[in-house]
């Protein structure tokens, strides 16, 4: 709610590159400096946030580039794009977790995405 409103205010490109900034942020810090359950869920509740502003901003943007008759198409492949990332993410996450650690794991996500 927050989000859509800073988004009508501001601009879009401003709020995505800011939810990236705090996103990486905050994977940072829950893989190298949080160290009890509760530093970890206040970080999960700010990532929260962040997310659904990225995605309501990331809609936004997609209407304001595409034409009118490529509508359908630029969001087939947005949709693609997110089932893509949603399979490849947890998939490496959870085999560098395994294979070495948790801090391990997390940390891949904030070098690679």
């Amino acid at each position: 709610m927050i989000g859509g409103y800073l988004n009508d205010k501001l601009s879009s490109k401003i709020i995505i590159l800011t939810c990236i900034g705090v996103l990486t942020a905050t994977v940072f810090y829950g893989s190298m400096v949080a160290q009890t359950k509760t530093e970890f869920f206040y970080n999960v509740m700010v990532i929260s946030f962040f997310i659904g502003s990225i995605q309501s901003a990331s809609r936004v943007m997609m209407t304001n580039l595409l034409n009118k008759n490529d509508l359908g198409k630029g969001f087939g492949l947005f949709s693609f794009s997110g089932r893509v990332t949603a399979f490849a993410g947890p998939l490496t996450v959870g085999t560098l977790t395994y294979l070495y650690s948790q801090r391990i794991g997390f940390l891949i996500s904030f070098i690679v995405f």
